[in-house]
Parts: C-alpha cells; structure tokens; sequence
C-alpha cells in the first residue's frame, strides 16, 4: 500500500510536461484514406465484465410502467445520491455519496457534475459511490494553491483518503479521466480498478 508519505517523496522527481498537439482539429488524420481494419479481440481482456451490467432481472424492471417496481410498489429512493464534505489538507471537498458495494470513486469532467447525474445513479445500483468535486465546481471552494495537474492528482489522492477509503475502483470522465489515470500512475498499487471514459489525455514524463 503507497500511502500519502510516499506520494510525498515523488514530488522533487517529477518533472512534467503538457504533450503536444493540444489542439485536435488541427491534427492531420493518422490514416489518409479508406476503412481502418475490423479491430481484434484482446486475449487478456476476455472474460472481464463492464462496471455496468444490466441483468435479466433488472432489464425486466426497468420495463415496469413508470411509478411501479416488481409486484404494484411504488418506486423507491434508490440511486438518489447524498450531498455531503469531507476536510483536506488545501480545502474542504464537497462531494456525492450512494449505492452500496465496493466502493468507486467518480472523477467529473470539466463540465462538472450534479447529484441528479442518471450516470452516477446507475453506479449506485452496483457500487458504493463518492463522486468528489474539484475545488470550484458546484458549491465547492476554490484553492489558488492548486496550480498543475499534479497539485490536483495529489489533492485528490488527499480527499480519497480522508474518505476512508482503500483500493478503490477508480473511475474518470474526459479531464476526470486525465485525473485518474495521473493518480493511478502515482500509485497503481492503490487503485484496484481504473476505468477511464473519454480521458482528455495523458501526461509525459
């Protein structure tokens, strides 16, 4: 387990840089003309479920007539996701919390995220889910001490664990997704899944 004290010692090491050809309409296509070939099954990947799985079962509820579950019931709360904060080193973290499960942490894009996000509320049918804001985001406080990529990666590793939380599955969507796979870099035996949806990018070292 690589606690906060060793993603400390890393700091003087890391030297960063943004990658090149930030602007993608400008790119030149990789592949002049024609049909890319059809893609291939990896071996390793076989056998492995997406995070989302929709049962037999849960297809026959989600095709009850709206107001009703099962046998007449009235449709529950579940999935409704709670708003509450959790204190940091920098700032205090606002963030989602629903579901039962195995807990997953949910990194928003730069267009944020809200507690009524269905995507989360689907998570939350399978897993335990913390969906933390970054600073500045919804009612969140902003902290000008957050300057890099790297500042973030950490911060978040920060909220992570003020959480309680321990190899979590890690889950992020477009600069989410960026966060993400920087924070499992830092530390990959501390990420026990990492899904990355749409990733803005990577960095390089």
């Amino acid at each position: 387990h690589q606690g906060a004290q060793c993603r400390q010692h890393l700091l003087p090491h890391a030297c960063r840089q943004h990658a090149d050809g930030q602007v993608h309409a400008l790119d030149e296509a990789l592949r002049g003309k024609g049909h890319a070939a059809s893609a291939r099954h990896v071996p390793r990947l076989q056998g492995r479920q997406p995070l989302l799985v929709q049962t037999a079962q849960e297809a026959g509820k989600a095709r009850q007539p709206a107001g009703r579950e099962g046998s007449g019931g009235t449709r529950g709360r579940e999935g409704l996701m709670e708003t509450k904060t959790v204190k940091t080193h920098h700032v205090p973290v606002r963030y989602f919390e629903g579901g039962k499960g195995e807990p997953l942490v949910f990194l928003h894009g730069a267009g944020g995220i809200t507690a009524e996000d269905p995507f989360l509320a689907e998570l939350a049918k399978k897993y335990h889910v913390f969906a933390p804001l970054l600073p500045g985001y919804g009612d969140s406080e902003e902290c000008g001490e957050l300057r890099e990529m790297l500042d973030i990666t950490l911060h978040t590793w920060d909220a992570v664990e003020a959480l309680g939380l321990k190899d979590p599955i890690l889950v992020g969507h477009s600069m989410g997704g960026m966060i993400a796979a920087e924070m499992a870099a830092i530390t990959p035996n501390d990420v026990s899944r990492l899904g990355l949806i749409c990733p803005a990018g990577l960095w390089l070292d």
